[in-house]
């Protein structure tokens, strides 16, 4: 009987020759085809994953940069209101009226996050 490395096989293609016919070489020419396929998959992924990543910190910069923006602009926006009303009332009271406001503002936001929010259990 015949070892496993000489079984012939015969296809109709051509490419085929008598010299890489065996089983061996077949199952060789499958494991390279296997092995072309997972680093063509990889390299894939790794594109991806690049394309991900500079997408995302594409968008945090901008993100960011545009946070730095408009708190730059409501400090502004504050210094321009405690200078009007401060001509009618006392710049401190003034002052701590606003804060008041943004504290409460932030604190509701957070409550009411919490509210939302499902119960953890």
């Amino acid at each position: 009987m015949a070892s496993p490395h000489e079984i012939q096989v015969t296809l109709g293609n051509g490419g085929i020759t008598d010299g890489n016919a065996t089983l061996g070489s077949a199952v060789e020419r499958v494991l390279e085809a296997q092995q072309d396929l997972v680093i063509r998959r990889a390299s894939l992924m790794i594109e991806e994953l690049i394309a991900n990543a500079s997408d995302f910190i594409s968008r945090w910069l901008f993100a960011t940069v545009g946070i730095l923006v408009a708190i730059a602009g409501w400090c502004i926006a504050m210094v321009g209101v405690v200078d009007a009303l401060d001509d009618y009332f006392a710049r401190f009271a003034v002052e701590l009226v606003v804060g008041a406001i943004h504290i409460a503002a932030g604190l509701s936001m957070i409550f009411a996050r919490r509210m939302r929010s499902p119960a953890s259990t």
